[in-house]
């Protein structure tokens, strides 16, 4: 079978730093309990391994989180995930006088900046995201009264902002498809709205990249994590973009070895920001040999 991978492929720079950093925790309190507030990454196989190495997962809902924090012992060593969190958690740790490893991705935190900047100025923010996400419940929590979550054209209520200039801000890996169609509706509500809809730059890139393929392939495999926003995107743009294409989601290669590939004989392979580049290469090869 020909295969072709969409570039760039391989973790994104905010799941390196975020592994690094849990890891670094570790190494630094090897005899300590390391404790990561929530999925550090959206991959089962990354979090499975830091449990390997000795580091607790607390999971829950922000609300959950929140409580089992504050139950933690004073001067605990703790990990905050890479899709970033609410400014409370930072408030409990520092009177808890807890040992910090905040491993919130760049693009996230430049947007969580961006929030709360413009709520301290007395303005109000629509946030295009994912309902119940961690990176959008993190935006949320800023001010739940002044950040209003957008899950779809159809969800806009205009009622609930009362200011005619509202920043607008997207969960960063959001479509430019979903962004654009929620971007277009709430400016017909807020025509003097502030556009600040900053993606990360790895899901743009393998967004556009994804896109911009010939609609010629029998077989697109899109790997990573069903727990992955931005894997759930790039199967969504495959889904629209290769009409003639069978299009499957797959966590490793693994799940590629229980499907049939007999009748496939052209593959695109488009990876998500949190799969390994082995793990690529690792399905490249099963698919150019079966």
């Amino acid at each position: 079978m020909k295969v072709t991978v969409v570039s760039p492929f391989g973790f994104c720079m905010g799941v390196t730093k975020a592994v690094q950093m849990a890891e670094k925790a570790k190494q630094e309190h090897p005899n300590e309990p390391v404790y990561i507030l929530g999925d550090l990454v959206h991959n089962e196989r990354i979090i499975a391994s830091l449990r390997q190495k000795g580091l607790t997962i607390i999971e829950g809902d922000l609300f959950s989180l929140e409580r089992q924090l504050s139950a933690l012992p004073d001067q605990s060593v703790i990990v905050f995930t890479a899709h970033g969190h609410a400014p409370k958690w930072d408030e409990i740790a520092r009177e808890k006088k807890m040992k910090i490893y905040d491993a919130t991705c760049v693009f996230v935190d430049d947007n969580e900046k961006m929030i709360a900047e413009e709520i301290n100025r007395g303005g109000e923010v629509f946030y295009i995201g994912v309902k119940n996400h961690a990176e959008a419940n993190a935006a949320i929590a800023i001010n739940p009264d002044k950040v209003h979550l957008v899950t779809g054209k159809g969800s806009i209520n205009p009622s609930v902002c009362h200011v005619i200039d509202p920043l607008i801000v997207c969960q960063t890996t959001e479509s430019q498809h979903d962004i654009q169609e929620s971007l277009d509706a709430l400016l017909t509500f807020f025509p003097k709205a502030k556009i600040a809809a900053k993606r990360c730059l790895a899901t743009e890139m393998r967004q556009d990249n994804l896109s911009s393929q010939e609609d010629k392939y029998d077989l697109v495999v899109v790997l990573g994590s069903s727990t992955s926003n931005n894997t759930k995107r790039l199967y969504d743009i495959a889904k629209r973009r290769f009409t003639k294409a069978e299009v499957w989601r797959i966590l490793s290669v693994d799940e590629l070895k229980e499907k049939t590939l007999r009748p496939y004989r052209n593959a695109l392979l488009v990876s998500g920001a949190s799969s390994a580049a082995n793990d690529v290469i690792d399905v490249k090869n099963y698919l150019e040999n079966n």
